[in-house]
This record gives C-alpha cells, sequence and structure tokens, in this order.
C-alpha cells in the first residue's frame, strides 16, 4: 500500500518478505526485546529512540472506567476489595496453563484474602467458569461480560495479575500491574517478555523449547511438559516475592 500510494519515504525491516516496498530499509535484531525491534524503525529516519521511549502506556476513558465500575458493583465487588485477576485464555493451546493449575492458584489466593477474578473474551468464557467453579468462595468470572478496550480500566483495580503469554499480559505491564506471567511453548528470548521489574516469569527448561513463535494448537512431541512441569507451587511463588516487594 505504501508502495502504491506513492508515498516517498518508506522505511521497514530488511529481512521484510516485501522489503523491496521499502527505500530506507532498518535491520530487525531477533535478539532484541519486540518493543525495541519497533522503535529501531526510527533509524530510517535518522533518529535513537531513547530509554523513556520504552515505556509503555496504555489509558483508560471515563466510559471504560464506568463500565468496570458498573460491572463489578453488579456482582458484589466493592471498592476496597484486594483483587487479583486471572487470565488462563490464549489463542494458541500451547500456551495455556493447565485449568487444574490456575484453579488451585486461585484456591491459595482466594484463602489469602484476595478476591479472584477470571478474566478472558467470549471465547474464554467456559474455561474462565470451569476455573471459577473449581476455585469455589471468593472468585468471579467476567470473561466475555466487558469490552476489550474496558481491559485497561480493569487492570487499576488489581493487585495482582496472573496470565499466559498473551495479548492482556502486555496491557498488565502498561498498567504497571504486578504480574506473573506463565511460559509454555514460548521463551524469553522471542522478544515477548514483560518489561516492568514488577514481574515474573514462571517457565521450566527443556530442549525443545521454544516450538514455535507463537505456539501451536498442540504439543510437536505430544508430551506439553512445558506447562504441565509447572506447578502451582512455582507460580505461588512467584506471586509471593511480587507481594513482597509492594
Amino acid at each position: 500500500l505504501m508502495l502504491l500510494s506513492g508515498i516517498p519515504l518508506r522505511v521497514g525491516y530488511r529481512q521484510s518478505a516485501l522489503g523491496f516496498a521499502y527505500n530506507r530499509l532498518v535491520h530487525r535484531d531477533m535478539s532484541l526485546h519486540e518493543v525495541d525491534r519497533i522503535l529501531a524503525l526510527l533509524g530510517g529516519l535518522g533518529e535513537k529512540a531513547a530509554q523513556s521511549d520504552r515505556v509503555l502506556h496504555c489509558g483508560a476513558t471515563r466510559k471504560e472506567r464506568e463500565e468496570i465500575g458498573a460491572l463489578l458493583a453488579a456482582n458484589g465487588v466493592g471498592e476496597g476489595e484486594k483483587l487479583a485477576g486471572i487470565a488462563p485464555g490464549s489463542v494458541w493451546a500451547t500456551k495455556r496453563w493447565t485449568p487444574e493449575g490456575f484453579a488451585e492458584v486461585g484456591e491459595k489466593l482466594s484463602k489469602s484474602g484476595f478476591r479472584v477474578l477470571l478474566v478472558g473474551g467470549p471465547e474464554d468464557r467456559a474455561l474462565c467458569e470451569e476455573i471459577a467453579s473449581k476455585i469455589g468462595g471468593n472468585s468471579l468470572s467476567i470473561a466475555g461480560k466487558s469490552s476489550l478496550k474496558a481491559l485497561s480500566a480493569l487492570m487499576e483495580r488489581l493487585s495482582l495479575f496472573i496470565v499466559n503469554d498473551s495479548a492482556p499480559l502486555h496491557v498488565a505491564m502498561a498498567k504497571k500491574v504486578p504480574t506473573v506471567a506463565i511460559f509454555g511453548a514460548t521463551v524469553r528470548e522471542l522478544g515477548f517478555y514483560p518489561l516492568n521489574e514488577n514481574s515474573r516469569v514462571v517457565e521450566v527448561g527443556l530442549d525443545c523449547r521454544p516450538c514455535g513463535l507463537h505456539g501451536g494448537n498442540s504439543c510437536p512431541r505430544g508430551h506439553f511438559r512445558c506447562m504441565k512441569d509447572i506447578t502451582p507451587r512455582m507460580v505461588l511463588d512467584a506471586c509471593g516475592e511480587l507481594l513482597e516487594d509492594r
């Protein structure tokens, strides 16, 4: 589109399949975080990103805050409650930790005084309701009950967030929520790990990781150890580290 529209200055990665469409090429260093890879495109304009440019932002409007406030209030969640969010979904099956693992972590958090919210889109509703029912007590599934844009407003209410390597992870990072990210099929070296200091990545070392850039629908080796070997205790320990730092 840039080429056909006649735009005179076109900046892109040298490694792009359609690299011929650009007239200023930039090296895409795969050893860097994706944020830094994107900011490297400034080099095509003779500019260099500052450290402050690496900070993620994700604002919420008053309407979105009102939407989340009304949703939580309608489900009996008070303003001052200590909330922990769990987002167990992902487009890719090999990036989802086990429902049993999430349920055990949620149960322990609930017993320690957290109100546990299961978060996701409409496609995650059944999974979130299953986990919430296993947690029991002080838990609630709000999957599919709010707009995607309102996720940023929801993050403002959370004291802790537990998530797979998926889109909500990056929203949490932008909102500075203490976050535990669970990595299975993917690894930090791919460049999509959380940037914030108040985050932890839980993973196990296996020679078959990563099995793809984005994960897949099934484990290529059939054992799914990258997720099954992650224990609730490992995740709870990471949560404890974050809560101690606050």
